[in-house]
């Protein structure tokens, strides 16, 4: 289970937060607004 800090923070800035085990991967930044971000984290928690 991850927060919505966490996944704010990935989205964002998807290199700020390796998890153990997972190596680097060259994921895009994001560049969403303030309402398409939360729209974002709302639907990725709802699942």
């Amino acid at each position: 289970m991850v927060d919505e800090a966490y996944l704010r923070r990935s989205i964002v800035d998807p290199q700020a937060q390796i998890v153990d085990g997972y190596g680097t991967v060259e994921m895009p930044q994001a560049d969403l607004t303030a309402a398409e971000l939360d729209a974002l984290v709302t639907y990725i928690l709802g699942l």
